[in-house]
C-alpha cells in the first residue's frame, strides 16, 4: 500500500512538472514573440535568406486577395477559408462578415477595435483603402507542445454597421520560434498590409 502511495505521489509530481514546464515554455515564447511582433519590420531580412516566390490567393470570390509563399501547401475552400502549411508552421486565413461589428467609418471602427479584448492586448492601425489592421499574439497548447499564434485581422466597414474581416492566424511551435519564423512573420505582415479587401470583387 505504501509503495502504491509513493508511486502515485511520484507520478503526480512528474505530471505537475510537465504541465508547469509546458505552461512556462508557452509563456516565455509568448513574451519573446510579443516583443518582436509589435515592432517588427515589414522588410525581409535579406541577410538571413531571400524572400521566396509568392502566389496569389483569392477568398470569397475575390473579396480578399493576398499572397503567400508558393511552397506553402493549401488551397482555398468554398467556405472562404485557406489552411496552408509551411514545415512545422501553419497559416489559417478566413473571410467573414461581422454583422453589427463595424462602424460608419474607418476612424470609428479603429476606436471600437481598440476597446476590444484583442485590441487591448495588441495594436490597431488604420491602413490605406478604408481598412483597419488589428494584430495581436496568443499562446496555445498544441497537440505537440506549446504554440505561439501570430494574429492579424484586416477590417473594412460595410453599410448598416457591418464589417468585412480577413482573419490571418500563423501558428508556430514555441520551440521553433527564431530567425526563420521572424522572416515568415515579416513577409506575412508585408503581404497582409497590401492585401485587397473589398465587398465588390
Amino acid at each position: 500500500m505504501i509503495r502504491l502511495l509513493l508511486l502515485a505521489a511520484v507520478v503526480g509530481l512528474v505530471i505537475y512538472a510537465v504541465v508547469r514546464w509546458r505552461r512556462e515554455a508557452r509563456e516565455d515564447a509568448l513574451v519573446r514573440a510579443r516583443a518582436g511582433f509589435f515592432v517588427t519590420s515589414t522588410e525581409p531580412a535579406a541577410a538571413r535568406r531571400e524572400a521566396p516566390p509568392l502566389r496569389t490567393v483569392d477568398l470569397g470570390d475575390g473579396r480578399l486577395r493576398f499572397r503567400v509563399p508558393a511552397a506553402w501547401d493549401g488551397e482555398p475552400s468554398p467556405r472562404g477559408i485557406l489552411e496552408a502549411r509551411a514545415s512545422s508552421s501553419r497559416l489559417r486565413v478566413e473571410l467573414c462578415v461581422m454583422e453589427g461589428g463595424g462602424a460608419a467609418d474607418v476612424a470609428r471602427l479603429a476606436d471600437a477595435l481598440r476597446l476590444s479584448e484583442p485590441g487591448r492586448r495588441g495594436v490597431v492601425e488604420a491602413l490605406p483603402g478604408d481598412r483597419v489592421l488589428l494584430k495581436h499574439v496568443r499562446g496555445d497548447a498544441g497537440d505537440s507542445g506549446p504554440e505561439v499564434t501570430y494574429c492579424w485581422e484586416v477590417w473594412t466597414p460595410l453599410p448598416r454597421g457591418d464589417a468585412l474581416v480577413g482573419k490571418f492566424a500563423f501558428c508556430v511551435p514555441a520551440a521553433a520560434t527564431g530567425a526563420i519564423t521572424e522572416d515568415d512573420v515579416r513577409l506575412l505582415e508585408r503581404e497582409i498590409r497590401e492585401a485587397m479587401l473589398t465587398d465588390s470583387p
